[in-house]
């Protein structure tokens, strides 16, 4: 038995320690010899609102899109903060190149509050990219290329985007899609909750 109960103590102590090392480092602690002995933002980082979506080019092309009209971007080294225009839940994000990101969202902060939104990114800024606004949130978006960019919703809305206008596509019926995904063939299977 004695061997045993070191093992648990030698297993506390050790959870103890690694307990503490993750708390000083997400909680952002300094060391005492530090010049700048403060509290750090660390995580959540680099913004504290709920991420809803990832899109990923490469290693040095990743955005990551949600509440409140949070926008993060990633360079390969570092995370910074973009502006989207909007204070507006963003629920999904697609990078179709570096140049060419889209983003959407679910609600709008104006009544009707089922509106979606749409956003684009074009390597330098966002901006509203909305075709009326959608009657509908819009949950989900993907695309190919430039000009084979969907968006889905609440209704069952379906929205393509040929390279200059948004058309309102016929969905399968009124579910809520949540979701899409594409083949290369540029056509799209649609998930509903």
């Amino acid at each position: 038995m004695p061997a045993l109960l070191e093992v648990r103590r030698m297993r506390v102590k050790s959870f103890t320690l690694i307990s503490a090392l993750m708390g000083c480092f997400f909680l952002g602690l300094s060391s005492p010899g530090d010049a700048q002995s403060v509290w750090q933002w660390r995580n959540p980082f680099p913004q504290g609102n709920q991420l809803n979506s990832l899109s990923y080019l490469d290693s040095s092309h990743l955005w990551a899109v949600g509440n409140h009209g949070s926008v993060a971007f990633f360079n390969g080294a570092y995370w910074r903060l973009q502006t989207s225009g909007t204070l507006e839940d963003m629920t999904s994000v697609k990078a179709v190149s570096s140049n060419n990101v889209w983003a959407v969202t679910s609600n709008g902060l104006t009544p009707p509050l089922s509106q979606g939104f749409v956003y684009h990114n074009d390597g330098t800024s966002w901006s509203d990219a909305t075709f009326s606004p959608a009657p509908y949130g819009l949950n989900a978006i993907d695309g190919a290329d430039a000009s084979h960019v969907w968006a889905v919703g609440t209704s069952g809305s379906i929205y393509f985007y040929n390279g200059s206008t948004w058309a309102s596509q016929t969905a399968p019926g009124t579910a809520w899609l949540f979701g899409l995904s594409r083949s290369e063939e540029h056509t799209s299977e649609l998930q509903s909750h």
